[in-house]
């Protein structure tokens, strides 16, 4: 049975019911400050700082990024003025990042026969140049002797 705490054991604050700090609870059953407990496990904690269970570890370590975003997101007015700016240039970055996959992929399917064959114009312009390479290199050292201006060493003079 977990106790009743009125309080963050981290931060030693009450938690108030018109607090604008979001809560989070472990899997253990404690409750703490959403920012309180980025802050525990972010500094190497591996357990609850109340009762140090350490299945907590499994379940923080198992968070992805998105979902440490989305806790921060619910700690928002708590976090620090640079990691709000930071967390905001990421929401704007996010939209910004769907908008355009959105517009790429109704260009994919609006022009599709065209982007099909400029691929494939672009391939053979690449092959075309290998082999126009390849054969440079290879008139460069079989022909040197019949074309003055290629022959490698200065004419011998007479």
């Amino acid at each position: 049975m977990v106790e009743v705490i009125d309080k963050c054991v981290i931060c030693a604050e009450d938690f108030k019911t018109d607090d604008a700090s979001p809560t989070f609870t472990l899997e253990c059953g404690h409750l703490f400050h959403c920012i309180c407990a980025v802050q525990w496990f972010r500094y190497n904690h591996a357990c609850c700082p109340l009762c140090r269970a350490t299945h907590v570890e499994a379940a923080w370590h198992m968070k992805t990024p998105a979902q440490r975003v989305n806790l921060m997101h619910r700690a928002m007015s708590s976090l620090s003025p640079m990691a709000r700016r930071k967390l905001k240039l990421y929401d704007r970055v996010k939209k910004r990042h769907a908008e355009r996959t959105k517009a790429l992929r109704e260009f994919k399917i609006e022009h599709g026969d065209l982007l099909k064959h400029q691929r494939k114009l672009s391939n053979l312009v690449n092959r075309d140049l290998f082999c126009i390479k390849k054969l440079v290199r290879q008139l460069a050292w079989s022909g040197s002797g019949e074309v003055p201006h290629l022959y490698p060493y200065p004419e011998p003079s007479i």
